[in-house]
């Protein structure tokens, strides 16, 4: 009987230490960057992708961000999303996307404070709108998809709410300075940092002394 408690113990341990190594965030959350700066990365932690804040790009074209992906550029390690990235953000985010939400759709604003707003207009409109890469979706070489979120305030919480993605919207070689990119990269080995959070390491703890515990009956015994 003495045995069957010890091992019980031992697993229930090694199971919340487990526990306490897991990433301690929310499916999509807000992350420093050393190069630009509090708050500039959203991390997708379910497909391992790490999104710019849009308003870092607004006003350069696509051709001139697309200068900058190499080694020394603006914006080395990342990449144009593409429609396929950006129907992955809507399905973490629990986004429709090009549908009309309720002005103050909870999704829609929490992607907002999360990838920055391009085009405020209080009290009227929040937008936050990118390029894309649409070359598997948008015939047309010469033009890049559309990527918006937008806000129409009508009055307190009355208007509308969306999530669109078109492709051949804006030119490539055209700047606009309420316009960013939709930039992103692997999370694996980039530059931004996460700190554990309390309750992770108050796990580890309570694991390491379940185990502590087991030892020393086992000691004793």
């Amino acid at each position: 009987m003495h045995k069957i408690k010890s091992t019980a113990l031992v697993i229930i341990s090694v199971f919340v230490v487990t526990l306490g190594f897991r990433p301690a965030h929310a499916t999509l959350s807000s992350m420093d960057d050393v190069i630009f700066g509090v708050g500039s990365i959203t991390l997708d932690d379910v497909n391992n992708l790490e999104w710019l804040d849009i308003s870092l790009s607004a006003g350069l074209s696509f051709n001139a961000v697309a200068g900058e992906f190499g080694a020394g550029g603006n914006f080395e390690g990342f990449r144009f999303a593409t429609a396929a990235d950006l129907q992955l953000l809507a399905a973490e985010a629990g986004a429709t996307v090009n549908t009309i939400a309720p002005a103050n759709d909870p999704v829609v604003a929490s992607l907002q404070s999360l990838l920055g707003i391009t085009d405020p207009d209080p009290p009227f409109t929040d937008k936050t709108r990118a390029f894309y890469d649409d070359a598997a979706d948008g015939p047309d070489i010469t033009r890049a998809g559309s990527f918006q979120l937008t806000r129409f305030f009508l009055g307190t919480n009355t208007g509308s709410a969306e999530f669109l993605i078109a492709p051949d919207i804006i030119t490539k070689a055209g700047t606009a300075p309420l316009i960013g990119a939709a930039l992103i990269r692997s999370s694996t080995g980039s530059s931004s940092t996460e700190i554990p959070e309390p309750g992770t390491l108050t796990l580890i703890g309570v694991g390491l002394l379940g185990l502590g515990f087991t030892r020393r009956r086992r000691k004793t015994a």
